[in-house]
C-alpha cells in the first residue's frame, strides 16, 4: 500500500527525461520527454551547484551482446586527461569518440554516467543535480524508464550519458559520488 501511494504520488509531477538544463549544451540527442516516468527530487544533497554541459546521450539498442561485468552494472568514469579515454572506448558508440576526444582536457573534465544494461526501451539518464562540498562533487540522477501505457519492448540497452564539466567549476583533486535513484551507485576518489 505504501508503494502504491508513492507511486500515486510521484506520478502527479511533471518532470524531464535526459533533456540539457539551463546552461548545458544541446548537443546531446535527448530521449522524447513524454514517455518517461517521473523523476524523484533528492535535495538533500548539501553543497554548492556545479553547471556542466551535456556532450552526448545514448539509450538505443545494443548490436553486441557481449556483457562485461562493467557493462551490466551503473557506473561513473571520470575523464582527466587525453590517455585516459582507451578506458571507456569500449562501452561507447563510435560517433560519440570524437566528442570526447576533442576536449580541452586542460580547462574541462569528462564525466560519463552509465546506467548498466536495462532489458527496455526508452530507458533514460537524468541529472537531478551536481553539488560540491568540499572536496566531494556529487552527481545526484535518476534513471528513468518509460511512464505507464508507452509501448515496450524487451530489448538490451546500455544507456549513457556524458558530461563536461570546467575544471574551475570544481575543487582541487575532488572526489566523485554518483547517487542514482536514492542509491549510491560508484565513488571515484581522486589519485
Amino acid at each position: 500500500m505504501k508503494i502504491a501511494k508513492f507511486l500515486l504520488a510521484i506520478s502527479s509531477f511533471s518532470f524531464f527525461g535526459c533533456i540539457p538544463k539551463a546552461g548545458d549544451s544541446s548537443r546531446a540527442t535527448s530521449a522524447p520527454t513524454s514517455t518517461l516516468v517521473p523523476k524523484i527530487e533528492y535535495t538533500k544533497v548539501p553543497g554548492d551547484p556545479v553547471p556542466w554541459d551535456t556532450i552526448a546521450f545514448y539509450d538505443d539498442a545494443q548490436t553486441n551482446y557481449k556483457a562485461t561485468r562493467e557493462e551490466d552494472r551503473p557506473r561513473l568514469s571520470v575523464i582527466t586527461h587525453q590517455e585516459e579515454i582507451g578506458s571507456v572506448k569500449a562501452w561507447i558508440r563510435d560517433e560519440h569518440l570524437p566528442l570526447i576526444q576533442n576536449v580541452d582536457y586542460n580547462q574541462f573534465i569528462v564525466l560519463i554516467i552509465f546506467s548498466g544494461y536495462r532489458y527496455e526501451n526508452e530507458q533514460g539518464i537524468e541529472i537531478n543535480k551536481i553539488a560540491k562540498n568540499g572536496n566531494e562533487v556529487t552527481l545526484l540522477v535518476s534513471f528513468t524508464e518509460p511512464a505507464e501505457g508507452v509501448a515496450r519492448g524487451q530489448i538490451i540497452t546500455s544507456p549513457y550519458l556524458i558530461l563536461e564539466i570546467y575544471r574551475s567549476d570544481l575543487p582541487e583533486n575532488p572526489d566523485f559520488v554518483l547517487i542514482a535513484n536514492g542509491k549510491e551507485i560508484d565513488r571515484i576518489a581522486s589519485g
